[in-house]
């Protein structure tokens, strides 16, 4: 029975948990079957959320062999996003080459948690910002979204502390990193005590 869709239109691709999972295979007018969100998370558009967006390449290697980008990468994802905004600003990971001598930064803690698979290889959008800015230390906020903002995959928070590079101890951000941060910060100096 031919009801003018093609075959795979309209079916519903896997179950979570027991309940259907919130995707529709379709088929595209070349023959490939791609699975799409039957319901998105609303998302702002990207321009309106607060920080900056940095474009990160998912590749081959990052999916899992179900096809979808594997939950070990999403962190590798938003570093790349994160050291890309770093070196626009200076930052080296070579003390003596960086704008930033004084720092050394490490992650403290990540929080993340999972809306939509990523299901392809291509360019997403990582948009991130400063939550909250501390004497020795910063949290980003970050949402891990779609090229075109459509779809949120991730979001989260990951906590740095900046070490002093000599004892690896604690140390006050610099105001060198203060200011390359400013684009992200937004409101988030109001919560650094003096």
């Amino acid at each position: 029975m031919n009801d003018g869709r093609t075959p795979n239109e309209g079916r519903t691709a896997g179950r979570t948990r027991g309940r259907p999972a919130r995707v529709t295979l379709r088929t595209d007018e070349v023959g490939s079957t791609m699975a799409m969100p039957d319901v998105q998370h609303e998302v702002p558009s990207i321009g309106s959320l607060p920080g900056v967006t940095r474009m990160v390449e998912v590749h081959f290697e990052d999916l899992d062999p179900t096809g979808v980008v594997h939950n070990s990468r999403y962190p590798l994802l938003l570093e790349h996003a994160f050291t890309a905004y770093w070196r626009e600003q200076g930052w080296h990971h070579d003390p003596t080459r960086s704008a930033f001598e004084d720092s050394v930064q490490v992650v403290r803690a990540l929080e993340l948690t999972y809306h939509f698979p990523v299901m392809e290889p291509g360019m997403v959008a990582v948009r991130f910002w400063l939550e909250r800015v501390g004497r020795t230390g910063y949290t980003y906020g970050f949402k891990l979204l779609s090229g075109d903002g459509a779809v949120v995959h991730a979001e989260g928070t990951r906590t740095q502390v900046n070490l002093d590079p000599a004892t690896l101890a604690p140390a006050p951000l610099s105001e060198k990193v203060l200011a390359a941060a400013e684009p992200l910060t937004r409101e988030a100096r109001a919560d650094r005590p003096a």
